[in-house]
């Protein structure tokens, strides 16, 4: 069975510490898909995160 690992929506996904964790992290926050998402649904995810908070 698999372990879920704690989930922090301020923390970091990867180990910035290494090499690949800032890579995959540069990857992520550069995706060019975000480009394409209308501001409405911008707007919604931006108030699920806040809600998360």
């Amino acid at each position: 069975m698999t372990r879920l690992t704690n989930f922090s929506i301020d923390a970091p996904r990867w180990d910035q510490n290494t090499f690949v964790g800032r890579l995959k992290h540069f990857f992520n926050i550069t995706d060019p898909r975000t480009v394409l998402v209308s501001e409405h649904e911008l707007d919604r995810a931006k108030a699920l995160v806040e809600c998360c908070r």
